[in-house]
């Protein structure tokens, strides 16, 4: 799949993308957005899901594990920033 274009505040499930790893190119346009990100390997019924998130005012990516209860370590999460 190339060029797909995801509006702010909505989603767009990719049902045929299956698998355990997963290798992206995104580019996100933040506008005047203090916080932006995707959510990746959601379950159906969104209880399960990863969240990779970047702060543009603290300058630092978080990225949230499946249940939602911690952190993934970020050397399993790579983001490039350009300045």
């Amino acid at each position: 799949m190339e060029n797909l274009t995801v509006e702010s505040d909505s989603e767009l499930p990719l049902k045929d993308v299956t698998g355990n790893s997963l290798e992206l190119s995104i580019e996100i346009v933040p506008g005047g957005a203090e916080q932006f990100g995707v959510k990746l390997c959601c379950s159906p019924d969104g209880v399960e899901q990863t969240v990779v998130l970047y702060d543009a005012a603290e300058k630092r990516s978080e990225t949230m594990s499946d249940d939602n209860t911690g952190f993934i370590p970020p050397e399993k999460c790579f983001l490039i920033i350009p300045a």
